[in-house]
């Protein structure tokens, strides 16, 4: 097998792809960006089902206030769920055109 000709490959791939993203800069921003929103909705998925699971659990009580309680936690936590995933969905690096 040849020799590559140059010792700092990797230092080469790096000069090379930072002078090319810099002149795509904001699609660069906008990719960092989705991928943040993506993280910060898959780490809050948990916490909106899990409050989704405690609204269901104390609808099965039967005093008529509990249930209407259980009822607003429920379509709350359902809502955020939803709009965590359409955010994520909107702002997915795949989803960014030129």
């Amino acid at each position: 097998m040849k020799a590559s000709r140059s010792n700092h490959a990797m230092r080469d791939v790096l000069t090379f792809l930072f002078r090319h993203w810099r002149r795509e800069a904001w699609l660069v921003a906008g990719v960092a960006a989705a991928m943040l929103a993506a993280t910060v909705a898959d780490l809050f998925m948990p916490l909106f089902a899990g409050r989704l699971v405690d609204a269901v659990a104390m609808h099965a009580t039967h005093a008529q206030h509990a249930r209407l309680q259980a009822l607003h936690a429920a379509l709350w936590a359902l809502g955020s769920m939803a709009a965590c995933k359409t955010r994520t969905i909107k702002t997915s690096p795949s989803a960014v055109t030129r």
